[in-house]
């Protein structure tokens, strides 16, 4: 299958398994790709290399919640998940 443009993708943001909140690729600054970019041009401009592998992080999708101890996973669809743990 063909994967989406990252500004299509919906997430689905959970805590301890609890829903926390949605959101779309579309409420990245300017689009992902977009943002991609400059965050890699403002890397060049500061001699930082990026090299395969690296991961670029675009800013925050929907709400913005205090980190707390729990098992977190972002459900990203088709893209896939990610799960992580934050603990005392």
């Amino acid at each position: 299958p063909v994967t989406p443009y990252p500004d299509e993708i919906s997430y689905a943001f959970y805590k301890d398994g609890d829903h926390q909140h949605d959101a779309s690729g579309k409420e990245n600054w300017t689009g992902p790709a977009e943002t991609a970019l400059w965050l890699s041009q403002f890397a060049h401009r500061q001699d930082i290399t990026l090299e395969p592998g690296m991961v670029i992080i675009c800013g925050a999708l929907g709400t913005i919640h205090p980190a707390a101890v729990g098992s977190y996973r972002l459900d990203a669809g088709d893209m896939g998940e990610i799960k992580f743990s934050i603990e005392e």
